[in-house]
């Protein structure tokens, strides 16, 4: 198959695998901002942003790493995902362990830490995701069952579910057991398709020799969630549970305009491996035009926070978060940058 077949082939799958898991999560956004209210929504935004700055300690760049190995020779898929996997769930646990510590040691108010822990369980769900070995073989189309799954498990949870503010902790679970299905559906998938399984799998020699091959990974994904969030943690910390709420709102849709754009390099990035080992020249002007890509379609988003930010926010979260449209233009106007 051609290089630009590939390509095609690759984003149509995550096109439609983004849509359906983009699409879920604006949806779920906007009914919980609006359920929960502004300040229980910021509560429920903080665990979502604690959960994902955290996530790199999990992940420890398995994610990356895993989808290049197998990428360059898909029989790895089968002694890669039970060893990277296992390390995951193993460090997520940790994780889990160790955040509940310090949130006990903070003094969180007692809805406000129960909430927060039930966002952060989603540490240990999504571990064992296989999302990574799809792309890995090139099979956007397990990948996009998954998210099918999760967004499916996310709605009917959210609205069968959550009706009120009370709800906000039960939000958190549902969040998090939703892509333990998804997860449980890709292994299933996996296994009976391609024949790879997933066995846990405690060998520590293993997982520090694999740290070792693939710290750059972690390093790279703690800077850019440590870019994406830290603005979120700034005001939570300096302003109030309100102001957070507010923020709150914007930064989700942010957070999703991002995601999708990390869908499509996703995407290429089994191809770009192959180019960049075969032919660099060509991967470089391959890479180019997946950048000029992606400022087509980001580019008309910025204008569209310029011109029509406060239209924006009432149509889509409601007039109590009118206050936050000029955070929604700012955010949408780094999206080219």
């Amino acid at each position: 198959m051609s290089l630009f077949r590939r390509a095609r082939s690759n984003l149509i799958w995550v096109l439609m695998s983004d849509v359906v898991a983009k699409g879920a999560t604006i949806v779920v956004t906007i009914y919980l901002a609006r359920v929960l209210g502004v300040t229980e929504f910021g509560v429920l935004g903080l665990g979502i942003a604690i959960a994902s700055t955290l996530w790199p300690l999990v992940d420890l760049g398995t994610n990356g790493y895993g989808t290049r190995e197998i990428a360059r020779d898909h029989s790895n898929a089968h002694t890669l995902l039970p060893s990277l996997n296992s390390m995951r769930l193993t460090a997520s646990v940790i994780v889990l362990i160790a955040s509940a510590i310090v949130i006990q040691t903070i003094g969180f108010e007692e809805s406000k830490k129960w909430t927060i822990l039930a966002t952060l369980l989603y540490m240990t769900t999504y571990a064992i995701t296989p999302d990574w070995v799809a792309r890995g073989i090139e099979r956007m189309s397990i990948g996009f069952a998954i998210n099918a799954f999760v967004a499916g498990s996310f709605i009917l949870g959210a609205v069968v579910l959550v009706s009120g503010p009370e709800d906000t902790t039960t939000a958190g679970l549902v969040r998090s057991f939703s892509f333990a299905i998804g997860a449980i559906v890709g292994l299933v998938i996996l296994s009976r398709l391609e024949g790879i399984r997933f066995r846990f799998t405690a060998q520590l020699d293993d997982w520090l020799s694999l740290i070792r091959r693939t710290y750059h990974f972690l390093i790279n994904r703690v800077a850019t969630n440590l870019g994406q969030y830290i603005p979120f943690f700034a005001v939570s910390i300096i302003l109030t549970d309100m102001d957070t709420g507010l923020f709150a709102a914007p930064h989700r849709l942010y957070i999703v305009a991002v995601g999708g754009m990390a869908a499509i390099t996703s995407a290429v990035y089994p191809i770009l491996t192959d180019l960049y080992q075969k032919d660099p020249e060509k991967f470089r002007r391959f890479q180019r035009k997946l950048v000029d890509y992606i400022l087509l379609l980001f580019i008309p988003a910025a204008g569209l926070g310029i011109i029509a930010s406060d239209r924006l926010m009432n149509l889509i979260f409601g007039t109590e978060y009118l206050p936050a449209a000029s955070v929604l233009t700012i955010m949408l106007l780094t999206l080219p940058l």
